[in-house]
């Protein structure tokens, strides 16, 4: 159950690494107006067929923060937009808060968002750290598992004797 115990640590640690990284990402291009997205990213260790899953979460919104958005695809929803607007504190520049909002929805209609790749650039970035910390758990878990199989087995043949 220890060496269970020791992968499950690995692998939060590993998460808990991957989501400092990304919080740090966003804030350096800027992507803190609200800072929803920066404080809804958490990871989660899953039993895997197999072994375990390390999964991120975090907000809807962040796919188009990380992809963009083509020109021509569904408009955003213009409440969505609006609350934006509230929350960069543009209301104070128009009147018409929601009137600016669907200026916005058909701009990003039309011209799309530009992709800033905050998720998918770090963790191509983190991937050679992922992969050592991974082998090196699973270094630890072997070493471990030898370990207690080899005392098992020295036990049972002093036992049989």
């Amino acid at each position: 159950m220890a060496e269970e115990n020791r992968l499950e640590r690995g692998a939060r640690e590993l998460g808990d690494f991957l989501v400092k990284r990304l919080q740090i990402t966003l804030i350096k291009q800027g992507h803190v107006a609200t800072s929803g997205l920066v404080q809804s990213i958490v990871s989660t260790v899953e039993l895997a067929l197999g072994g375990l899953d390390i999964v991120e979460r975090h907000v809807f919104y962040g796919n188009f923060v990380d992809t963009g958005r083509k020109p021509g695809t569904k408009r955003i929803p213009v409440d969505v937009i609006e609350e934006w607007l509230k929350q960069r504190r543009f209301e104070w520049a128009i009147n018409n808060t929601r009137g600016m909002a669907f200026a916005v929805q058909e701009s990003i209609f039309q011209k799309g968002i530009k992709p800033s790749g905050w998720l998918t650039t770090t963790l191509n970035e983190s991937a050679p750290i992922i992969t050592t910390e991974v082998n090196r758990v699973i270094s630890e878990h072997t070493e471990i598992l030898i370990t207690n199989l080899v005392r098992f087995a020295q036990k049972e043949l002093n036992t049989a004797a």
